[in-house]
């Protein structure tokens, strides 16, 4: 199944609509202050769905974003030095 969510930084995550959430403050498990960025119109009882469902998806996956994130900079790092 493919995710709806995909993490673009620490602090964003985008839907595959095109959303996105930006956490302002805490952290995806205790977030103080998000800034959701909708797509088009779309009433509140979606968007409070998207919300719930990004953040959900931003506290679960936050550990395996890490470590990818840290492998594709370990790579970058050992070909640079290489060259």
């Amino acid at each position: 199944m493919e995710e709806k969510w995909t993490y673009q930084d620490l602090r964003t995550i985008r839907h595959n609509e095109g959303h996105t959430l930006v956490l302002l403050d805490g952290t995806w498990s205790c977030p103080m202050g998000v800034n959701p960025r909708f797509v088009g119109a779309i009433d509140a009882a979606r968007s409070a769905a998207l919300i719930r469902e990004g953040l959900e998806f931003a506290a679960k996956n936050l550990a395996e974003f890490k470590s990818k994130a840290r492998a594709h900079l370990s790579d970058r790092i050992l070909k640079k030095a290489l060259h």
